[in-house]
């Protein structure tokens, strides 16, 4: 996956994102100092510790009696930590090795508020467990592949139309993964329902003048009668964020 993305970034001719930028300057920024192996033990705990959470957490809690969604919540859960133990793990990896993020710490995204304390971002599991809508979730499982493909996938096909972009998009990350029908469906069924529910809340917004769109507003809202602390505006988004819980992406 990374050399086919290396590849297509290097065909484009274009400025590389992300983790390609930090492979071509990772020698020039590269010092054995606190900073370093501090971020270096903070990557390996968090891997061990996902990787504990997601093997023993629900294990003594969870029965063969227990309640259908407790037990479907585990099982998203225990999912969810897997990929959080990989990810960390390859943090870890990429810190090690010299390699940093080309995030800059002074900007406004949630990544590069984190690469002060993790040197890389691949995963922002707090969007993912406490998510405002499905887009979010998707920007935070695998930020260097959601950068890669909308830099060359999602903003080339933009022009002829957002719908086609959206599922183009996914159907090249499917194959991206590997040939797996099951992770094909999934994909696509999440690019779908991001999509739907993208348009769903816009529409809502703009009927309710409510701060319910899939991305947060800005503080103070200029667009919106209904701030976030309405309560139509309060119960949308608590009701978008309890049926992400259980899903296992």
């Amino acid at each position: 996956m990374f050399v086919v993305q290396r590849i297509v970034s290097l065909g484009h001719g274009l400025p590389s994102v992300n983790i390609f930028q930090s492979l071509v300057h990772a020698n020039n920024t590269f010092k054995l100092n606190t900073v370093y192996f501090g971020q270096v033990a903070i990557n390996t705990t968090c891997s061990i510790l996902s990787l504990l959470l997601a093997n023993c957490a629900f294990a003594f809690l969870i029965t063969d009696n227990s309640w259908k969604w407790i037990a479907a919540y585990s099982a998203a859960f225990s999912f969810r930590m897997s990929h959080y133990f990989v990810s960390y793990l390859s943090q870890a990896t990429m810190v090690s090795a010299g390699y940093i993020s080309n995030e800059n710490s002074n900007q406004k995204s949630n990544a590069a508020k984190h690469v002060r304390f993790f040197g890389y971002i691949v995963i922002l599991p707090w969007d993912v467990e406490f998510p405002r809508s499905l887009v979010h979730v998707v920007v935070a499982w695998n930020v260097p592949m959601h950068c890669f493909l909308k830099q060359y996938v999602f903003r080339i096909l933009k022009p002829y139309g957002t719908f086609l972009a959206v599922f183009l998009t996914y159907v090249i990350s499917s194959v991206l993964h590997g040939l797996n029908f099951q992770l094909w469906a999934t994909l696509l069924t999440i690019g779908a329902w991001s999509y739907v529910e993208y348009n769903l809340r816009r529409k809502l917004a703009q009927i309710f003048s409510a701060c319910v769109t899939a991305n947060k507003c800005t503080v103070p809202c200029k667009r919106h009668k209904e701030s976030k602390t309405a309560m139509f505006s309060a119960y949308s988004n608590l009701t978008a964020h309890s049926w992400l819980c259980f899903l296992p992406t």
